[in-house]
């Protein structure tokens, strides 16, 4: 093997590894809001992310729109109605889904949009992971962790 090829391929390993803990990570952070938060499995989904740079994991349910928007979320959420808006969607707020609130959380701690993933969204009551919501999709193309 040359050694540019062996570089490549030891850096792929080494992200693979890197997602699989962040992704670890990140499920056990997601249980534990679920089972310390009071009606945790009653919440409708939860979701975590995670900024590859930085190390920094969090988990978020859906819930009320952020006092407090991040200017490149805004930014995201404007280009499908806006935050308040349906968007893309017939039921679903811009501003209210768990990944919404994650990256904020995140963006305003200080990462990067390029440097945030999202992990798949799950029902809290089954665990059973669920699919993402047109807005979440249009917003969040680049950030999904598969």
């Amino acid at each position: 093997m040359s050694k540019g090829l062996s570089l490549l391929f030891h850096n792929t390993i080494g992200e693979i590894a890197s997602r699989n803990y962040y992704k670890k990570m990140v499920k056990e952070l997601i249980r534990k809001l679920i089972e310390k938060t009071p009606n945790g499995t009653g919440k409708a989904v939860a979701v975590g992310a995670y900024d590859s740079k930085t190390g920094w994991v969090v988990a978020s349910f859906a819930g009320p729109i952020p006092e407090k928007i991040h200017p490149d979320l805004q930014k995201l959420a404007d280009n499908i109605g806006g935050v308040g808006s349906l968007g893309l969607t017939n039921k679903n707020i811009v501003g209210v889904c768990a990944e919404f609130r994650a990256v904020n959380e995140l963006l305003w701690k200080g990462s990067k949009l390029s440097d945030i993933k999202i992990t798949a969204p799950i029902r809290p009551r089954t665990g059973a992971t669920i699919n993402y919501c047109a807005n979440c999709l249009a917003m969040f193309a680049n950030l999904i962790d598969n």
